[in-house]
């Protein structure tokens, strides 16, 4: 007797218990991917799931991952119907024009590679719900020109059969596959080259024959390997291969698409602003050129937590701010915030900006995001779901914001300034004794919970990952011209100051009263002399 089981959780709506069914395993699988493209932009990927069961499964909270499940490519918000499709495009709801999809986002801002990806879709707890590893390249999919997509079947994966359509492309052009829909009978794609010789009625480009051997010389192909992402001003290294040719040494050149060109196989190359760029690398034997692109995602490296209210007065808010130190704005689309270092439980909108050295504030009815009251870390992610920075607190006393200062040490302060430059006001206190002072805490003060020690932030760091503690303020008013390792020298300066004052003030009075006495006593004498010669 087969057994089957299904997982469901009861929710009470008006006194009607409704039964909203979670997933197992195979209950929903990853059913369609247009790894290729479109013919409109072979950038507008999208990716199709289906339920296999009757029942609706709520998919908020899932996840479809790249990388054998490490790292994020997209959240899932929705709900699947029972035995109906679930439709997921890259950027925006455009890659297929009249179908509406389910959501939509950067794809890790990569998106996917030619050569393959291992993606993994996840439930809201971590559990794998399906795979598909095609890491060592597509099982079936077909590029340019035909822009065919690859659908799974009982027995595996096979290539639209462009006989089965469904949908328009951003330019109107017919997508090769079926989003939305039920899938093709396909072709079988043992060998996605041949393939593509054998269905597409496009011309052809013949390879001519090297003159100088007599020998048929190899079809010359240029590499530019995978699409890549990264951050403003990171060194990114870039590798270009050929193959192919009259056998000769292969002349490399790279155009990064910000303006710089490199005649060199692999080199180092820094991006100034945030963007998306085409690099195209072009292999050349001296009679023929190859061309090869990759498309370089590139991240602000200015944008971080620069304020957060995790434990507000009675009847306040919690909020998170984040700032933008950059000299430019920057399109924050589809970064992530959360409290769980595993992924991003909110994504902020598309078309979302921060303005140069400005600052942004996304309170909790907006991001549904809960601070611990007790301790806690707030998360940021890069819209590619990996991790932009961290802070972690404890203890959080009610009404205090905790505020960085230069970007690496964060201070809690009674001086809220949410969409405002953070300022520190606090009282002087001693710093022996192990026991800091919290910034705007008054002397003597105390709701019998350890306020200390103060937030620290983490800051993820190519080659390593940085630290910083932060530390209270010990001046009243601290300028960012101030260092805080400075302020008792500072006070100890100007008492001396004052001192100094007072010794030159006393001395001179001392002088004049001598001088005043010596005038007097010169006086007298020549009085008395006067009165004897008379």
């Amino acid at each position: 007797m087969q057994i089957i089981k299904i997982a469901f959780q009861t929710v009470f709506l008006w006194g009607i218990p409704l039964f909203v069914f979670s997933a197992s395993p195979s209950d929903v699988v990853i059913n369609e991917i247009a790894w290729i493209g479109t013919k409109a932009n072979s950038a507008d990927e999208w990716v199709e799931l289906k339920n296999n069961t009757a029942s609706e499964i709520d998919l908020a909270g899932f996840g479809i991952y790249k990388d054998g499940g490490s790292a994020l490519m997209i959240a899932l918000t929705k709900k699947i119907p029972g035995g109906g499709y679930y439709l997921i495009e890259r950027t925006d709801d455009s890659a297929v024009a009249n179908v509406a999809a389910d959501d939509a986002g950067p794809f890790a801002g990569s998106g996917l590679g030619n050569s393959g990806e291992h993606l993994v879709l996840k439930d809201s707890a971590g559990n794998i719900i399906d795979s598909v590893n095609s890491a060592g390249g597509w099982p079936a999919g077909i590029a340019s020109p035909d822009y065919k997509t690859m659908e799974r079947d009982a027995s595996g994966w096979h290539t639209n059969d462009g006989a089965v359509r469904n949908g328009a492309d951003a330019k109107g052009n017919p997508i090769q596959g079926t989003p939305k829909a039920a899938n093709s009978a396909g072709v079988s794609s043992p060998n996605q080259t041949q393939e593509q010789s054998a269905t597409s009625t496009e011309p052809t480009l013949t390879v001519p024959q090297s003159s100088s051997t007599g020998a048929a010389a190899s079809q010359l192909q240029a590499d530019a390997g995978e699409n890549i992402v990264g951050r403003a001003h990171d060194a990114i290294f870039f590798n270009g291969l050929g193959t192919g040719g009259t056998g000769g040494t292969l002349i490399f050149t790279w155009n990064f698409g910000d303006g710089a060109i490199e005649k060199k196989a692999g080199i180092l190359h820094q991006y100034q602003f945030p963007g998306t760029y085409i690099a195209t690398l072009t292999a050349s034997d001296g009679t023929r050129q190859s061309d090869d692109q990759i498309e370089v995602r590139i991240f602000p490296d200015a944008i971080a937590i620069s304020e957060f209210m995790p434990n507000p007065e009675e009847g306040g808010e919690e909020w998170i701010e984040l700032s933008n130190s950059a000299g430019y704005s920057a399109d924050i689309s589809g970064w992530g915030l959360g409290t769980k270092k595993e992924k991003p439980s909110f994504l902020i909108p598309d078309n979302t900006f921060l303005a140069h050295d400005g600052f942004l504030v996304f309170p909790r009815n907006a991001t549904q995001l809960a601070f611990g009251n007790a301790k806690g870390s707030l998360f940021l992610f890069y819209p590619n779901g990996q991790s932009a920075g961290e802070v972690a607190y404890e203890n959080p006393r009610r009404g205090f914001s905790a505020a960085s200062r230069n970007g690496t040490q964060f201070f809690w302060t009674k001086e809220q300034t949410p969409g405002m430059k953070n300022v520190f006001i606090g009282t002087t206190a001693s710093r022996s004794g192990g026991a800091a002072a919290v910034v705007g805490e008054e002397k003597g003060a105390s709701d019998g919970v350890s306020h200390n020690p103060a937030p620290f932030a983490v800051y993820e760091k190519q080659g390593g990952i940085k630290s910083f503690l932060g530390q209270p303020a010990f001046a009243a008013v601290i300028s960012d011209a101030t260092p805080l390792a400075d302020t008792d020298s500072r006070e100890k300066n100007m008492a001396a100051s004052v001192l100094g004052a007072f010794s030159w003030v006393s001395f001179l009075a001392v002088l004049s009263v001598l001088a005043a006495s010596w005038i007097g006593l010169r006086y007298v004498r020549k009085k008395k002399a006067v009165g004897r010669v008379w």
